[in-house]
C-alpha cells in the first residue's frame, strides 16, 4: 500500500469488489499488528489501514476487539453473542450494554473490516439498538451494566 492512495487501493481492485478485497486484506493484515516487526505491514502501513477504520467508524485494539462511533462521537464495544445467531452485543461508554439482531445475516465475521464497516459506518446502527434488561432481587425490569471484563466474557442475552 506504500505509495498508493486509499482510493488507488480500492481502485486497484475495482469497484465493490475491492471493499470485498480489501476487508479481507484488512482481516488479514490486522493480526501483524501484535506481532511485531517481523512480518505483516510496516508502520506507515498499519497507520493507513488505521486511517481506513476511522473512515468507516470503527476502531479495531490490538486483542482484535472491536469499537464503533456512533454519530455523536462515542465509542461501543461490539462483539457477537455466542447464542443467538445474527446478535450483536455493544457496550457503551457507561457500561449499559445493547444487542441488534440482524434476522437476515446468521453469521457476523467481525474479523472483517469490510463486514464491520457495512454494518456500522453509515450510523444506522443506533436506531435500532435495544437495551438488554434483567430483572433485579425485587423482580423488577432493570438495564443491564457490565464492566469491560463481564461484558468480554458474557457468553449470551439469553443467560
Amino acid at each position: 500500500m506504500e505509495g498508493t492512495s486509499r482510493r488507488g487501493f480500492l481502485q486497484q481492485f475495482g469497484g465493490l469488489g475491492a471493499a470485498a478485497a480489501l476487508g479481507g486484506a484488512l482481516g488479514f493484515f490486522a493480526g501483524s499488528r501484535s506481532g511485531g516487526e517481523a512480518g505483516g505491514l510496516s508502520a506507515s502501513e498499519r497507520a493507513e489501514v488505521d486511517d481506513l477504520r476511522r473512515e468507516l467508524n470503527f476502531r479495531r485494539d490490538y486483542d482484535g476487539h472491536v469499537f464503533v462511533r456512533d454519530g455523536s462521537g462515542r465509542w461501543w464495544e461490539v462483539r457477537l453473542d455466542a447464542k443467538l445467531p445474527g446478535t450483536l452485543l455493544l457496550r457503551d461508554q457507561d457500561n449499559a450494554v445493547y444487542f441488534i439482531t440482524y434476522n437476515t445475516i446468521q453469521q457476523i465475521d467481525l474479523t472483517d473490516d469490510y463486514v464491520v464497516g457495512s454494518l456500522f459506518a453509515g450510523g444506522d446502527w443506533t436506531a435500532v439498538l435495544q437495551r438488554v434488561q434483567a430483572r433485579d432481587e425485587a423482580g423488577l425490569l432493570v438495564d443491564v451494566r457490565l464492566d469491560k471484563e463481564a461484558f468480554r466474557d458474557l457468553i449470551s442475552v439469553m443467560d
